[in-house]
């Protein structure tokens, strides 16, 4: 189980953010070209003029503006990710939070042993993620809105400033449609991020920034992820970390994200300590709450609990779970950014495939690429299981 600090809020709000762009472009798309039939349909009957003479009074002046439209839409959704996560950043350090990692698409800085380095990964259904180590002090002293709400804060100014420039200048269609998409794409993902609300079980920043003023046990717990997270991308081990913060159990009742997250991360203890038993009746217990959990957690819990089944014996069920096809979809998505998703696939290789050398291969692959993780705790002691996993078998 991967021991990163999964951003819940981002799970949901990147992805509707270019998917909300996407359709605001192929909406505008098909309006025009429905207004060119439509217009076409009337002039050729009213001109007496074929759809070929129609057609031809249109140059190719008209595609560039269409390639226009593309660009300004692709360059908004990054530039506006990325803006959002430098909110959270600069949100983060007015009240005193250390940085951990800022991420854009696949591209991510992290700190590891006080330096700066870039890295490759990506979370699944996320466009960015910005995690900050919060400060040494009195939680009830720790502000978290700054944090949570600056990149809400980010889009909304700069969408403004790109208001303010359309107003004050006179662009042509081809320069001015690069600050229109921009500030509609920021507005509405300041709206989608902002106004609290939860897609999928996840909250947004919204929603998450009123659960932390009214809960001081769910701040408690974004702590813990927070402190976990930058250990572990030190270098430690999952099982050298404190085992009161795990200390947790899930309210079927009222289910909160990021007490789901915490217990993600004990089953990555658990199984850096080589308690499988234990490991695969926490998974187990909380997959009986699947339809109440986020989704990204409940196939995490499935990869885990394949893995435990394989662990303890059960390869037959093991077998029957693996087999699900969105299951293996979730894998093969994960597989290249996770090393806990390797040791899945080598103990799969090895129990129920019986192929030793496969099995042998991903162990080694991940131990020449240990470095490369955004993770080096979590890496290191997934190259130990998996070499428990080929010694046992």
């Amino acid at each position: 189980m991967a021991l990163r600090c999964i951003d819940i809020r981002k799970q949901t709000s990147d992805k509707e953010i270019m998917k909300t762009a996407l359709k605001m472009v192929v909406g505008l798309l098909v309006g025009i070209c429905a207004g060119l039939l439509l217009a076409g349909l009337i002039v050729t009957l009213a001109k007496d003029m074929t759809w070929a003479e129609y057609f031809a009074k249109f140059d190719a002046s008209v595609i560039p503006l269409f390639l226009h439209l593309f660009l300004a839409m692709a360059l908004a959704v990054i530039v506006q990710i990325a803006v959002h996560e430098a909110g959270h950043l600069v949100g983060g350090l007015m009240c005193g939070y250390s940085f951990i990692s800022y991420r854009v698409g696949s591209f991510a800085l992290i700190r590891r042993d006080g330096k700066l380095t870039f890295k490759r990964f990506s979370v699944a259904g996320t466009g960015g993620q910005c995690l900050m180590l919060p400060p040494d002090r009195p939680i009830e002293e720790i502000r978290t809105m700054p944090y949570d709400l600056g990149g809400v804060v980010a889009n909304l100014l700069l969408s403004t400033l790109c208001v303010i420039v359309l107003l004050c200048t006179d662009l042509d269609f081809s320069a001015a449609v690069y600050p229109v998409m921009m500030a509609i794409v920021g507005f509405g993902a300041a709206a989608l991020n902002g106004i609290p609300i939860n897609v999928n079980g996840m909250p947004n920043d919204g929603m998450q920034g009123v659960r932390l003023r009214k809960d001081m046990e769910t701040k408690r717990v974004l702590f813990t992820l927070l402190r976990s997270n930058a250990l572990v991308q030190d270098g430690m081990r999952p099982r050298d970390l404190p085992a009161e913060w795990f200390d947790y159990e899930l309210d079927s009742e009222n289910v909160n994200p990021l007490v789901v997250n915490v217990l993600s991360m004990k089953v990555g203890v658990l199984l850096d300590e080589m308690k499988w038993e234990e490991a695969r009746e926490l998974c187990a217990a909380l997959l009986e709450n699947t339809s109440r959990i986020p989704v990204v957690f409940s196939y995490e819990f499935k990869c885990e609990y394949v893995f435990t089944l394989l662990m303890t014996g059960d390869r037959e069920k093991a077998a029957e779970m693996y087999a699900d096809k969105k299951l293996q979809a979730y894998i093969k998505q994960t597989k290249d950014v996770m090393p806990s998703r390797q040791r899945l696939l080598c103990a799969v290789s090895l129990l129920l495939d019986n192929d030793r050398a496969k099995a042998e291969e991903i162990a080694a692959k991940v131990e020449r690429n240990r470095e490369q993780y955004i993770s080096l705790g979590e890496a290191i002691s997934e190259q130990e299981i998996m070499k428990c996993v080929l010694k046992e078998s």
